[in-house]
């Protein structure tokens, strides 16, 4: 009778001792169902500027609210949500998401790593502006909605290092997936374009605008 009680106790005890490892697998298999390559529906729940998993890679506060900016200027720009994934793809790329002033190539500084000496530093270490000024020169690319994001992110980057933006493409997808519906929700509805030569005072016809460089 002693020897049944020892070995019952004995396989209680391994049950007990089982049950953390349990919970630990259960958390591993929760964390890990998004993966590099789910869809954009998939990403983690959660508000920009709130630090998170999203495809197996963590993301702080700081590169998340990061995020929420680059795609809340891109809709309010009523640009598709294609700009967006290559604007984050190309400041993940170069910053990590993180907006440093360190100067890690030459004078490049900001979440895209834009030159001061081109684009100032009052451009490159604002994220709105720097945004602004990526998506300028993205929209004079030519093709810019049907290539490749590489393609795009390389030819406003111009980098030594142009293979380098292709790998984050789907950490990115993912990321817009989860901020671009409440971003364009707040952007709104896109202007009604206005007619070519009307004015909105009277009918004299409105002056041509001259066309210059992106900036």
């Amino acid at each position: 009778m002693a020897d049944q009680a020892t070995s019952n106790l004995t396989r209680a005890a391994l049950g007990f001792a089982a049950l953390p490892l349990l919970a630990g697998s259960m958390v591993l298999l929760v964390l890990g169902g998004a993966g590099a390559n789910a869809s954009p529906d998939s990403a983690v729940c959660g508000g920009g500027g709130t630090a998170q998993i999203i495809g197996y890679v963590h993301l702080d506060a700081e590169q998340m609210g990061d995020a929420q900016t680059i795609v809340s200027v891109t809709a309010s720009r009523h640009l598709p949500a294609v700009a967006a994934v290559v604007a984050v793809t190309t400041a993940y790329t170069e910053s990590t998401l993180h907006n440093t002033a360190t100067q890690s190539d030459h004078d490049s500084e900001g979440l895209y790593q834009q030159r001061i000496s081109v684009y100032t530093q009052a451009v490159a270490l604002d994220p709105v502006k720097a945004t602004n000024a990526f998506l300028d020169r993205l929209v004079a690319v030519p093709n810019w909605q049907t290539n490749s994001v590489g393609v795009d992110a390389q030819a406003v980057q111009i980098s030594q290092h142009p293979e380098r933006y292709q790998p984050n493409v789907g950490l990115a997808q993912q990321i817009v997936g989860q901020l671009w519906p409440a971003a364009a929700a707040a952007a709104g509805p896109a202007p009604t374009p206005t007619p070519r030569g009307s004015s909105a005072i009277g009918s004299t016809p409105a002056p041509a605008l001259a066309t210059g460089p992106a900036i």
